[in-house]
C-alpha cells in the first residue's frame, strides 16, 4: 500500500544520502519499500519504491537523532498523505511511527547493504508534472504555469507565461533546484532564473533573478498534477 523514508545523522558528520529498506504496517496494510535519499543540510528528499506500485516521491527534515518525513499516495481513487515520525538507534537503522488519515502504525528504517545510491533509479521523477509558479519582483506580482519533465538531475518543459509561453531548462541535486527560462517585460527580451528548495511533493520555494534588468524576488511554485 504505503511507503515513505527519511533519514538523520547521529553526528554532524554523518551523511545519509544512499539506499534504504522501509518495513512497517499502517491500517493493517505491511510496507516493504526500498528507498533512495539525499540529504541537503537538515532537508531530505528522495524516492521509495514498492513491488508493483509507482515510486512516492519524499520529502523530510533531520534534527539531532530525530527524523521527520512524509509523501502523497494514490491509494483506491484517492491521495492520502503518510506522515513518519522516529529516532536512530543506529547510523543503520530508525524506527517510529506513522499517521495516514487518522490510522497508525510503526516502521524501522534500514540501510540497505552497499547503502549508495542506484543511478537508474535517480532517474525517477521528483519533480515531473505541473506547476503554478507565483512570483514577486521588484514589488510587481507574477504568475504563470510550467509543465516540467525530469531525466535524472535534468529538468526541461515548457511555461505558459504572461506575455507567451517558453522552453525551460534545469536541473535538482538533492533539494536544491535551478532553472531558468526566456520571456519578455515592455516589449524588452529577459531571461528568468530560479532557484529553490524542494520543501514538500507539491512545493517549491526559492529566489529568481531577471536578466538583463538586475532585478530580483521571490517566488513559489505549488505542484498541480
Amino acid at each position: 500500500m504505503l511507503v515513505g523514508l527519511g533519514v538523520l545523522p547521529l553526528t554532524t558528520a554523518a551523511d545519509v544520502t544512499g539506499r534504504w529498506q522501509l518495513k512497517g504496517e499502517v491500517a493493517g496494510n505491511p510496507i516493504l519499500a526500498d528507498c533512495n535519499l539525499t540529504q541537503d543540510a537538515a532537508k531530505l528528499a528522495g524516492t521509495c519504491k514498492a513491488a508493483d506500485m509507482a515510486a512516492w516521491n519524499v520529502a523530510g527534515e533531520l534534527q539531532e537523532k530525530k527524523i521527520t518525513f512524509h509523501h502523497d499516495v494514490e491509494y483506491g481513487g484517492s491521495t492520502y498523505t503518510l506522515n513518519y515520525a522516529g529516532s536512530f538507534n543506529s547510523d543503520a537503522e530508525a524506527k517510529g511511527d506513522i499517521e495516514v488519515a487518522g490510522a497508525s502504525g510503526e516502521f524501522t528504517l534500514t540501510k540497505a547493504a552497499g547503502g549508495e545510491p542506484k543511478k537508474d533509479d535517480a532517474a525517477v521523477a521528483l519533480l515531473s508534472g505541473t506547476w503554478k509558479i507565483e512570483a514577486d519582483v521588484a514589488g510587481e506580482t507574477h504568475t504563470g504555469t510550467c509543465n516540467i519533465e525530469q531525466a535524472q538531475e535534468k529538468l526541461s518543459g515548457t511555461c505558459k507565461l504572461e506575455h507567451g509561453e517558453a522552453a525551460l531548462t534545469g536541473e535538482v541535486k538533492g533539494t536544491t533546484v535551478t532553472w531558468s527560462h526566456k520571456g519578455e517585460y515592455n516589449g524588452e527580451a529577459l531571461t528568468a532564473n530560479y532557484k529553490g528548495t524542494v520543501e514538500s511533493p507539491t512545493t517549491v520555494k526559492g529566489d529568481l533573478d531577471v536578466q538583463p534588468f538586475d532585478v530580483s524576488g521571490t517566488f513559489t511554485a505549488t505542484k498541480v498534477q
